[in-house]
């Protein structure tokens, strides 16, 4: 039989820690006088602790162990966060008014609320509130109206894009860029889909990206395959998403996202990975969903959260766990 060293062309290790261990590697663990081995995750979806109340249109932003969502709409539409240690939500300082159909993104601890509706009065909000874990506060301007308006970045360095606003009889779309520096918005360039209720990602205004959404105007509008990324200054195409899609979320960056759920033009449990060129299928959602919260402060597929939205025609307190493949996990030897 062959030895261990024969196998993995060394000894086994006495190790402080796993740092620097590979998949499949046995190691002694010096600190706790265990043997252990590295592994590595497949990528899977779990059972969450669900929310207070069902809804959907609600934003979500954090990670998969320190996430939030906020807002959202059933019977009555909610002003109320909730935060979530990855296993349990509770709540957290409410907003400063009743939202939904607004976009979310940032850390538990500093997220970033922008746009949103509450009808009948007024149409849509056109401004952007701060979180700092307590409260939502210290108000801005974004300049213009917006309800499905998504946002992407941190609190202090955020791309807010696209959005609908009613133009006389109808609900348009648009292609407008918003750039936040944690102070002041400021217009940029626009992209080439006019689009709201889209997927949107990025850590910095350098690494955006959004997928799919509802464009035309009303009662005309459809889903769509478009993909645009941004580089801080211009929106160049993507490679464009496998189906059409809108009332869509994801998370990541241009070069490592994920797309889960949505409308195509029912709800789906349709997941699908970017890496900046190709869209590979993911395994699918525990339930088809759209118009739900995810995780945003999650800036690649390793792992993240998906929180509420329409399920089946119902709104849902569901929470669904994502672990992508390659997240390491140490495995502790027993002599039983």
């Amino acid at each position: 039989m062959a030895e261990y060293r024969e196998i993995q062309g060394a000894a086994v290790q006495s190790l402080a820690s796993s740092t620097g261990t590979i998949e499949g590697q046995i190691w002694y663990d010096n600190v706790n006088g265990a043997f252990k081995l590295q592994k590595f995750l497949p990528e899977a979806w779990a059972s969450g602790g669900a929310i207070s109340s069902a809804r959907y249109l609600n934003a979500g932003a954090g990670t998969l162990t320190a996430g939030l969502t906020w807002g959202g709409r059933n019977t009555p539409i909610f002003s109320d966060t909730q935060e979530y240690d990855g296993s349990t939500w509770t709540s957290g300082g409410s907003y400063p008014k009743a939202i939904s159909s607004h976009g979310g993104t940032g850390l538990q601890t500093a997220a970033l609320s922008v746009g949103g509706l509450n009808p009948p009065s007024p149409p849509a909000y056109s401004d952007a509130f701060e979180y700092d874990g307590t409260t939502w506060a210290n108000p801005s301007s974004i300049g213009r109206m917006g309800f499905g308006m998504k946002v992407s970045g941190t609190q202090t360095a955020a791309v807010a894009t696209g959005g609908g606003y009613v133009g006389g009889p109808e609900v348009r779309n648009n292609a407008d860029t918003e750039l936040y520096d944690g102070t002041t918005w400021t217009a940029g360039n626009p992209f080439s889909t006019a689009r709201s209720f889209h997927g949107t990602g990025g850590t910095e205004q350098t690494t955006s990206i959004i997928v799919g959404g509802r464009t035309g105007t009303s009662p005309s509008e459809v889903a769509t395959t478009a993909v645009e990324e941004y580089d801080g200054t211009s929106w160049t195409a993507g490679t464009g998403y496998p189906v059409t899609i809108k009332e869509n979320n994801g998370w990541g960056t241009t070069t490592d996202y994920i797309q889960a759920g949505g409308s195509t033009p029912s709800a789906t449990d349709l997941v699908a990975l970017y890496n900046g060129t190709t869209w590979t299928t993911g395994t699918s959602l525990p339930a088809p969903v759209t118009l739900n919260g995810t995780s945003q402060g999650t800036y690649n597929t390793n792992s993240g959260f998906v929180v509420a939205g329409s399920v089946s025609g119902s709104t849902s307190t569901a929470t669904s766990e994502w672990t992508g493949a390659g997240v390491p996990v140490t495995v502790t030897f027993s002599s039983s």
